[in-house]
């Protein structure tokens, strides 16, 4: 089987991979999840689903339904898909792309894998990889990344100066964006050289993405949810605070690329909080997202938000495809995200290890193998800080075994996709 990859710019910012399998064979996809996995890359804010449909049947007719995540601090993007089916490569080339938004273009080698693909039905499975080099990066002064240095970018810088746009270009690094950073530009477009500075941040102090801490996705926010804020122009990792809406928002990892944080219960009912970062004697550009009552996600073992849960079976091991739980016993899944609770979440609280714990205002729903699973206890984890929620429930009778999907919903939002426990034969 053959396979191609390519890479190319479409757009400022937005940088395409396309993928090409040469007619070859049957396939089938085995696996309660596939995934396909992009690396290498630099400063991702967002992935776009495959921008085709070609890929054979079943997969084709769910192409868009492939979830993308964005992990790592923006250099690994992975495409996931739940379900199986069989379908064939022995008619026509396949081609089906994928996109993903940077602030600059990738550097170096991008490289793509695939798991959950077997050829033949019974035979060895399939895992497509290869690499693609990254596009050139561009030039600091090119403000809107188009390839080139012209009064359009100095029209950005302008905008950057005056404050009608986001100051995310600090050419010299002295912290602000005016018009000596504006002199830089028209220099370049000149063809003077663009003597943007090389020792300090090229860009201002600002938040690129923020994610749910559990599914690593991004969207609306929920009091108390975790989530992790992606910050670039920083240069250290002390003295640290976020703000949403000007309060305090507890810390439980920091880098000088990613933090980790607790949102406030003090979001409740604020419709679109503005979040900052502080670190030191610099602020970050103002971060606005929406609020919602409830943006539940699980846990996952490993972290990447797909896959294995992080799961305990009713003996308190953990949960694994080594590991099953019988059916018709207790699972123990931890989420965030659940929102405001009964009693009030107190922001920065340890849940109290005795007696009943908080419980979220919404209503709680479970499924597991596509099944309901009842729900036997639930409330804010033990001992941990409010904003994670512990729920036991049982495993349904006809549940299929394997490695099967579960998902949560806390008063309508649902759980994100691709989350599996594991249920004995």
């Amino acid at each position: 089987m053959a396979v191609h990859w390519t890479g190319s710019q479409t757009a400022p910012g937005t940088w395409t991979y396309t993928l090409q399998i040469d007619p070859e064979d049957n396939f089938n996809i085995s696996q309660a999840t596939t995934t396909i996995t992009m690396t290498g890359l630099t400063g991702v804010t967002a992935a776009g689903p495959p921008t085709s449909s070609d890929f054979p049947n079943p997969i084709g007719t769910a192409i868009l339904a492939w979830t993308p995540q964005v992990l790592n601090g923006g250099t690994t993007v992975v495409w996931s898909i739940t379900g199986g089916g069989t379908g064939n490569f022995s008619t026509v080339q396949h081609v089906f792309g994928f996109t993903i938004t940077a602030p600059g273009a990738p550097n170096g080698t991008v490289s793509f894998a695939t798991n959950g693909f077997q050829v033949d039905d019974n035979g060895p499975r399939l895992d497509i990889s290869g690499t693609v080099a990254g596009p050139t990066s561009a030039s600091p002064c090119d403000v809107n990344q188009d390839g080139k240095t012209n009064v359009v970018d100095a029209q950005g810088m302008i905008n950057e100066a005056l404050g009608v746009a986001s100051p995310a270009n600090d050419l010299n690094g002295d912290g602000v964006v005016n018009g000596v950073d504006l002199q830089i530009v028209l220099n370049a477009a000149l063809n003077l050289g663009c003597s943007a500075s090389t020792d300090k941040p090229a860009t201002a102090p600002r938040i690129t993405a923020m994610v749910n801490a559990a599914s690593f996705q991004s969207g609306p926010i929920a009091p108390g949810e975790v989530v992790a804020l992606i910050r670039s122009g920083f240069g250290s990792s002390g003295g640290v605070q976020v703000l949403f809406d000007g309060t305090p928002a507890p810390l439980t990892y920091v880098t000088p690329t990613q933090i980790h944080c607790i949102v406030p219960y003090e979001v409740s009912g604020k419709g679109q909080p503005e979040i900052l970062i502080r670190d030191r004697d610099r602020a970050s550009v103002a971060f606005k997202v929406t609020a919602v009552a409830s943006n539940p996600a699980i846990f996952t073992a490993d972290g990447s938000g797909i896959g294995q849960a992080a799961a305990l079976n009713e003996d308190q091991s953990a949960n694994s495809p080594s590991n099953p739980a019988a059916r018709g016993s207790t699972l123990v899944l931890f989420v965030t995200g659940e929102g405001q609770t009964s009693p009030s979440g107190v922001t920065g609280k340890l849940t109290a290890t005795a007696g009943r714990t908080p419980q979220p205002l919404l209503p709680v729903a479970v499924l597991i193998g596509g099944q309901p699973a009842s729900v036997t206890s639930y409330g804010e984890a033990p001992g941990v800080i409010s904003g994670v929620m512990q729920l036991s429930v049982r495993i349904p009778l006809n549940a299929p075994p394997g490695e099967i999907p579960a998902s949560i919903s806390v008063g309508g939002n649902n759980s994100q996709s691709g989350v599996t426990v594991s249920v004995r034969e």
